[in-house]
């Protein structure tokens, strides 16, 4: 069996900072996001923040331009969720959870996919 080739890495600059984002979702990636949510019937339930949360786990590999006390931070998805800033009237998690849906293959692979 050929080992499938991963689409290069996609970048989405949020403010000052670039969030790396995986091309396409791996077989795991799929896995997780089809059995995350709660089932009803064929199709696998999310509420939004579940899904966004989902997405960015699975997807955001990394970031620039992200410091504390003046020194790179590396990415970690606990980071992210505990110490990210929040900007007025702007979510990270959302902005980041769209730019995956819309340039990645999760979109067209998850159509079974409900986001509630």
């Amino acid at each position: 069996m050929e080992l499938l080739a991963r689409k290069p890495t996609l970048e989405f600059k949020y403010h000052d900072v670039t969030f790396l984002i995986k091309g396409s979702a791996t077989a795991a990636d799929k896995m997780d996001l089809a059995l995350g949510g709660r089932q009803e019937g064929d199709k696998t339930i999310y509420n939004s923040a579940e899904y966004c949360r989902a997405l960015v786990r699975l997807f955001v590999v990394g970031w620039k331009g992200v410091t504390f006390e003046g020194k790179e931070v590396p990415y970690a998805f606990e980071t992210f969720c505990e110490h990210f800033p929040h900007v007025h009237g702007d979510n990270a998690f959302v902005k980041v959870a769209a730019f995956i849906v819309e340039h990645t293959d999760v979109k067209k692979e998850q159509k079974d996919l409900k986001n509630g």
